[in-house]
């Protein structure tokens, strides 16, 4: 049976939709049932070991440790989940004695998207969990054998060339750098009220909301940041996942303030970097 999915608005299967879905309560679980249920992964497959992914390994492994250190106090469950641009995209959560982290994961398809979505879940839980210290076993990697030296002989000495002089050290931002200082400076601008300045940071192909038209999309938010004594713009919290060389996705909590209105809500952004900056081609609020 197919479903339509809401937030990718692709067909996946029913599974995927549970696998996504699932929030995993470990108050009237036993752990090897926990390590096993974790995600549908066919029994009668890995009671051997044949056919599972090393996604299937890692997840056991740390459900077990998670286990171990939390007992059943602990649940992870998917916020939300998304494919685009042929890469499935989860945001996991995990809460263990009263603590919650949350991260991306990734998966690109290959072939269908219940798998990479089951994948990208998969990634979003380990390296949530990484969060709270739990890390998956190192695998055992083959050591290529040693062979035994021979002697050389030792060649000429030779005079040292003469010193270059010291080149200028270069400071390399990355890119999840450079994506949490435009939010930043986004923000600067909203709370400066300063409208073209903040409307720069919106690239040509935004996708408005409900997609009006861009012109009245802009006109709108002009008359938002005029009309309104002052405002203060506060992001935290931020959460930036790079998909590829140029698309970043971040998520952040928002605190905004006015002569008129006060909210904290919690905002995605995806980003396309655009002759060397930045721009948001779109914005939605989680909640």
């Amino acid at each position: 049976m197919m479903r339509r999915c809401r937030c990718c608005r692709r067909y996946v299967t029913s599974i995927s939709i549970i696998c996504l879905t699932l929030i995993f309560w470990h108050q009237n679980a036993e752990p090897s049932h926990a390590s096993a249920g974790f995600f549908p992964i066919d029994s009668a497959q890995t009671s051997s070991g044949m056919n599972e992914t090393d996604d299937d390994r890692d997840t056991r492994s740390i459900v077990t440790r998670l286990n171990e250190k939390y007992g059943r106090q602990w649940s992870f469950k998917i916020l939300s989940h998304d494919i685009d641009e042929n890469v499935a995209i989860v945001l996991g959560e995990i809460t263990a004695s009263g603590v919650t982290k949350q991260q991306f994961g990734t998966a690109t398809l290959y072939h269908a998207e219940g798998k990479a979505l089951k994948a990208a879940s998969s990634t979003a839980f380990i390296k949530t969990a990484a969060l709270f210290g739990i890390h998956t076993a190192k695998r055992q990697v083959d050591t290529p054998p040693i062979r035994e030296s021979v002697p050389v002989p030792s060649p000429a000495p030779v005079k040292d060339p003469p010193a270059a002089p010291p080149e200028t050290e270069q400071v390399i931002i990355s890119p999840e750098q450079q994506v949490t200082n435009t939010v930043i400076a986004w923000s600067q601008a909203w709370s400066q009220q300063d409208a073209d300045n903040y409307l720069s940071f919106y690239a040509p192909e935004f996708q408005t909301p409900s997609n009006v038209p861009r012109r009245d999309w802009e006109t709108a938010r002009r008359q938002r940041l005029s009309k309104s004594g002052f405002i203060e713009v506060m992001v935290s919290d931020m959460k930036v996942l790079p998909i590829n060389s140029t698309m970043v996705y971040v998520r952040f909590t928002q605190s905004y303030r006015s002569d008129t209105l006060r909210s904290v809500v919690d905002k995605e952004f995806k980003f396309k970097q655009e002759n060397d900056r930045w721009k948001i081609v779109r914005e939605r609020v989680i909640r």
